[in-house]
């Protein structure tokens, strides 16, 4: 497993997943406006319907199906979040999080019907963001490297040790 390419995925598709909760909610929202009136009839009536009591059985398990997707999504991304935040409480990688976030994920931007946007940041400006100094010795992308890393780490254990 290349585990700094799977942490890699997770910033990747860090804004994915994000919209990706909306998307499942609007599904759910969808199932029980157009099936609720029709399944709670079909649930009292079942004698005689059977298959119009299958039907309701597939949209509850739709339902929680999706639910569980959901649960599992914002469960994903607020580890995410967490493990950013931890790697930048020590001392020389306060910047770390922000960075893997501006690298990877983006500018968050509400756009005039209120769906969040990503925009891709330059890399001067991720450079200004995290008060990165064009006299360090580290290059920024040695540093991008380095937290990529310690997410890793953080992410996945003691495992990604044996391929840094």
């Amino acid at each position: 497993m290349n585990y700094l390419k799977e942490a890699e995925n997770y910033l990747l598709f860090y804004r994915h997943l994000k919209m990706s909760i909306e998307v499942l909610e609007n599904q759910i929202q969808e199932i029980i406006k157009k099936s609720y009136p029709g399944m709670k009839r079909m649930m009292l009536e079942s004698s005689g319907r059977v298959r119009k009591t299958h039907d309701a059985y597939n949209e509850v398990y739709t339902i929680q199906y999706l639910n569980t997707c959901k649960d599992e999504t914002i469960n994903s991304l607020e580890r995410i979040d967490e493990v950013l935040e931890f790697i930048s409480q020590d001392e020389d990688c306060q910047c770390y999080g922000k960075l893997l976030k501006c690298w990877y994920v983006g500018k968050e931007t509400k756009l005039s019907d209120n769906r969040i946007r990503y925009v891709k940041i330059p890399k001067e400006e991720i450079a200004e963001i995290i008060g990165y100094s064009k006299k360090s010795r580290e290059t920024i992308y040695e540093k991008k490297n380095e937290a990529l890393k310690r997410f890793a780490i953080t992410l996945f254990g003691v495992s990604p040790l044996e391929y840094l």
